[in-house]
């Protein structure tokens, strides 16, 4: 059985980056986000297909560049 990719995604606000996750079923990322409280605009693939352990990092990595870059977390990555 082949394994699945793992993606990391962004959820944005207008221009606003809101939250950064990953996935490894798009289409039912997108719908799980749809029914949470989150407010977002729009949902995009940043990256992958990776192995979950690579797509963790990257998803800590962005979050870490976002905090440095913004002086905060995304919204939702609380």
């Amino acid at each position: 059985m082949k394994k699945r990719g793992y993606y990391l995604y962004v959820l944005r606000d207008g221009c606003e980056v809101v939250y950064y996750g990953i996935t490894h079923d798009r289409e039912r990322s997108v719908l799980e986000q749809k029914h949470t409280n989150k407010n977002w605009t729009n949902y995009s693939i940043v990256k992958g297909p990776f192995h979950r352990e690579h797509a963790e990092r990257e998803e800590k990595s962005i979050i870490d560049w976002y905090q440095t870059s913004h002086g905060k977390l995304p919204r939702y990555n609380l």
